[in-house]
Order: structure tokens, then C-alpha cells, then sequence
């Protein structure tokens, strides 16, 4: 007989540069050596950007075409801004380095540097990337601590304050895979993750090779549901997926609430949370599976109509 919880599985680090306690700082510019205050480069920019009416940038980045991956950002290359018309670009020849906050609000990603070709007055500049630099694009996270406001400064402002604190071997392909045990992910969020091709690899392949007991909390109703996934190929992953196709997987509770919410479609997207019980090799029977995922409905209290959503 199986006999309880398994150990996380951890994922294989992505970076080939970490900074160890101890170690000299580097700075993003003992990668880029760029002079500010040469005449070339008096007039560079830094976008430090961070979301756009409740969307992160960091989101849309990762879901960019081969144009935006070539050319950076449109995002990042207005000349001016949309809402006070504040003049950023004005040579039609500035380098601009484009950084994207990532989870932590002092942890960005370099994802661009580009030079300014064309002004463009209500449209994105036109832009070359700068070939010497490619090699950095969407590898390198520095750390900085902005402390201002606004997205579109001097280069010469924030460059000697960037902390490198990795280089990936590898393009950034969004939240690295955390551990079984330690996820827990907003259902837009996770969507993101393991909807997109050009993302979450790790986390399909370790969500791929378990069976799990698993719960969904609301948390503006403060209730949860308990399932699990066992049986078919593809096992927690393939679960998952049916929430993210039909947002309630099935569930007879959770199709009510869906259609109750019916006129709002991110509701379950907004407030629905995946986190993780308890795994299982996929040598383990089905039987077992659903044995485990009773004991902790009953846990949960979750067949109680006040807190939870499952029915037996």
C-alpha cells in the first residue's frame, strides 16, 4: 500500500550565472559597456515597464510574435505618452534598452535594445535591434529598485544601478516551475503557463508524470474544490486543461457557479487558485488516488455547501 505524500520534485535551473553570497556585484553594464556620456550614447533611453490599464507587460511579452521578437516591444517605442503626450523621443536616433518587470517589483528582464529609426507620432517608432547585443535579449533579469514614476527614462539615470542577478542559458519562458508543494497560481496565470507553446515546459513536463489530489479555492466566496487526476495520459496536466477549456472541468457545482457568472468571463479566471495536495507516481491505482482525495475532502469540510463546492 502507498503510503502518503511524495517529495517535491524540483526543476532543473535554467541559469548558467547566479550571484553567490560574497561575490563582486556585476552590473548590467559590465555586459553592455555603454559609454553615457559619449555623444553616441548621451540621448539613450531605458523603458523600465511594468502593465498598461491592469495587464502586465511581462505577459503579453511572452506571448509575442516574430515581429516583436525581432524588433522588440511596441510597447516600448512610443515617442510619446498616450495620456499626457510627454515627448521621450525627439532625434529619431536614440538607443533605447527595454526592460520588463518581472514577479518581484525590483527583478526585470532585459528583453530588447534597439535603435530608433523613425519617429512615429500615434504608432510605435520604427527601430533596428542592436545585433551586438542580442545575445542578452530575454536572458539577462537584473535587479533595480526604480523609485519613481512613469516608464521611459535616461539611460544614464538607472544604468549604473542594475544589479545582474542571472543569465539564463536559455530565452525566459515565464514563472519558473516552483516545486509541487509550493504552487499556488491564479487560474489566468496558470493558463498562461501551460496554455502557450512558448512557455511553462517545465512545468508540463513535471504536472505530465504525476497523478495529484488537487484543490481550487475561491477566494472571493473564501470556498474550495477538492479533485484529482489519475487514469488518462497526461494525468494533473490533462486535468488542469479541462478547467482552462471550459473554466468549471465538469464539475456539477462549478457549473452552476459558472453560470451564474456567466456575463462575467474572468470571474473564474480572477479569483480561482490551483495549489497542489498530495502526488503520486503514475504506477499508483486509480483506486487509491480517489481514496486520498475523500480523506482530504473531508479536511476540507468540502462537501459543506457553506465552504466548499464538491458533491461526493
Amino acid at each position: 500500500m502507498y503510503n502518503g505524500l511524495h517529495t517535491s520534485k524540483t526543476c532543473c535551473m535554467q541559469s548558467f550565472f547566479i550571484r553567490g553570497i560574497g561575490m563582486e556585484e556585476i552590473k548590467l553594464n559590465d555586459l553592455l559597456n555603454i559609454d553615457v556620456d559619449s555623444e553616441e550614447f548621451k540621448s539613450a533611453r531605458i523603458t523600465l515597464n511594468t502593465e498598461y490599464n491592469g495587464k502586465r507587460h511581462i505577459d503579453s511579452w511572452l506571448k509575442r510574435d516574430e515581429r516583436e521578437e525581432k524588433y522588440g516591444p511596441d510597447f516600448s517605442f512610443w515617442a510619446e505618452s498616450p495620456t499626457n503626450k510627454k515627448t521621450y523621443i525627439k532625434n529619431g536616433n536614440e538607443l533605447v534598452v527595454v526592460a520588463i518587470q518581472l514577479d518581484r517589483s525590483d527583478e526585470w528582464l532585459l528583453a530588447s535594445i534597439c535603435q530608433i529609426t523613425k519617429i512615429n507620432i500615434g504608432a510605435p517608432c520604427e527601430r533596428e535591434p542592436v545585433e551586438k547585443y542580442r545575445k542578452w535579449f530575454n536572458r539577462v533579469i537584473f535587479r533595480l529598485s526604480k523609485n519613481a514614476q512613469g516608464y521611459n527614462f535616461t539611460l544614464r539615470r538607472f544604468l549604473d544601478r542594475c544589479e545582474v542577478i542571472e543569465v539564463l542559458d536559455k530565452p525566459y519562458s515565464g514563472k519558473k516551475f516552483p516545486g509541487y508543494f509550493n504552487i499556488n497560481e491564479k487560474m489566468s496565470d496558470l493558463m498562461n503557463y501551460l496554455q502557450n507553446t512558448n512557455l511553462g515546459e517545465d512545468w508540463k513536463k513535471e504536472l505530465k508524470a504525476v497523478k495529484a489530489v488537487y484543490c481550487l479555492s475561491n477566494h472571493k466566496e473564501h470556498k474550495v474544490y477538492i479533485g484529482s487526476a489519475y487514469n488518462d495520459n497526461g494525468c494533473l496536466l490533462k486535468r488542469w486543461n479541462d478547467y482552462f477549456n471550459t473554466l468549471h472541468g465538469g464539475n456539477v457545482e462549478l457549473k452552476k457557479l459558472f453560470e451564474e457568472h456567466e456575463k462575467d468571463s474572468n470571474y473564474f479566471l480572477d479569483n480561482f487558485y490551483f495549489s497542489i495536495l498530495e502526488i503520486f507516481p503514475n504506477t499508483i491505482t486509480d483506486e487509491y488516488v480517489l481514496e486520498r482525495e475523500h480523506h482530504w475532502m473531508s479536511v476540507f469540510d468540502s462537501r459543506n455547501p457553506k465552504v466548499g463546492y464538491n458533491k461526493n
